[in-house]
């Protein structure tokens, strides 16, 4: 669990950076001159401003995104270090399983941006992405039902009708 809080961690803050990234492009060409001498008491004063107004806007955007890279680091510590919860360690390995995928899904988008979409290793990486997606994502869900199912003695249906792991 250590391992993963951090990723959680860094992933919020390359999020926040991107969106400022962009929130730049799309409203500075007025500001050149004002973002331009760093300096300056009032740019330090405007930049402030700025990242508070862009962080407040990042926080409305990504609600969700942001509930859900805060709540497993905070409740996850915590339930995996939990004795008498036995099965915390397994279900949260393979919820981190099902980040696995996520380096092959950002890989693509990176030949997309560089105009490689129409390269075999484009290509290639979608069909590697697609596997490790149904592998980590659809396969692992399925087998964590397989998993309860087992442990309640009900049928796979009865226990994704019943119950959530």
């Amino acid at each position: 669990m250590w391992f993963g809080a951090p990723y959680f961690i860094y992933d919020i803050l390359a999020m926040f950076a991107a969106y400022q990234q962009k929130y730049r492009e799309e409203n500075f060409n007025t500001h050149d001159e004002q973002t331009s001498n760093i300096n300056d008491l009032k740019t330090c004063k405007f930049q402030r401003n700025e990242t508070i107004k862009v962080c407040q806007q990042f926080v409305r955007c990504k609600k969700l995104i942001l509930i859900h890279h805060l709540s497993i680091p905070l409740l996850g510590i915590p339930v995996s270090y939990d004795e008498r919860y036995i099965i915390g360690h397994f279900l949260f390995a393979v919820g981190f399983l099902m980040e696995a995928s996520t380096p092959f899904v950002s890989f693509r988008r990176i030949l997309e941006i560089l105009g490689k979409k129409g390269t075999l290793m484009y290509g290639l990486k979608g069909c590697v992405m697609a596997l490790i997606f149904f592998w980590c994502r659809v396969y692992n869900t399925l087998y964590i039902y397989q998993l309860f199912a087992q442990e309640k003695g009900q049928t796979i249906c009865e226990t994704v009708i019943k119950s959530d792991p």
